[in-house]
């Protein structure tokens, strides 16, 4: 399905090329995947952590309604996430930061668990939405 790294050298990361796959020609809306820049920028800013890389694009592949409504297995109630979205995260985590095929199961799971974490996070009210509620105006006004 993606294709990704073409005369890449095991040592070096610098030459990435990224095919990125279609937009699906069943689903509603068209997914933009990130740039050869915009992932080489997220992977130095966290290039000690996969678990951080691979939340940050789903935070740019997937919309914060997704996030809230869904995990990556689609447990507890909620839907799956896209596999499709899920898989080029999986591959670009893999292949960025090299991990071994010994450890790719394990680096997967914790991938996994952090994206579940940050889809939960959305799921929780912000101090700014509940700032500005009315239940709070009532609060302060007491006061």
């Amino acid at each position: 399905m993606y294709s990704f790294f073409r005369g890449v050298s095991y040592l070096t990361k610098k030459e990435v090329s990224w095919n990125r796959t279609p937009s699906d020609p069943f689903s509603n809306s068209s997914i933009v995947y990130p740039s050869d820049e915009d992932l080489m920028s997220i992977f130095q800013k966290c290039e000690n952590h996969p678990t951080q890389f691979a939340v940050n694009i789903a935070r740019i592949l997937f919309t914060r309604e997704e996030l809230r409504e869904s995990n990556c297995r689609g447990k507890k109630q909620k839907s799956a996430l896209e596999k499709r979205r899920l898989l080029f995260i999986h591959d670009a985590v893999m292949k960025l930061y090299q991990i071994p095929i010994s450890s790719q199961a394990d680096i997967w799971k914790q991938c996994i668990k952090r994206i579940d974490t940050r889809c939960r996070h959305e799921r929780r009210p912000r101090f700014k939405d509940f700032a500005t509620s009315d239940s709070f105006k009532e609060i302060n006004s007491y006061y």
